[in-house]
């Protein structure tokens, strides 16, 4: 059991300085996961501050990875 707790508490990483970026944040959990290795983000403070800008920094992504996806799907020639 303490085997199996130490292990599952090494795969939480906190980040305490609550006046972080949301760039910070995804700087961190870049650093903490291996290449090509799935993780999960939980946010654990109300939807604010680095909460909000956290937010901003994935959509964000996510309109960049769409817009990638379309400029390389076979589906974009035509139209």
């Amino acid at each position: 059991r303490n085997q199996v707790k130490l292990w599952f508490q090494r795969k939480i990483t906190v980040v305490e300085d609550f006046y972080a970026s949301g760039n910070k944040v995804i700087d961190v959990a870049c650093q903490v996961t291996p290449p090509g290795i799935f993780n999960r983000t939980i946010g654990m403070q109300n939807i604010k501050g680095t909460g909000l800008d956290f937010v901003y920094r994935w959509q964000a992504w996510e309109t960049v990875h769409s817009a990638c996806e379309k400029a390389e799907s076979s589906d974009s020639l035509g139209s």
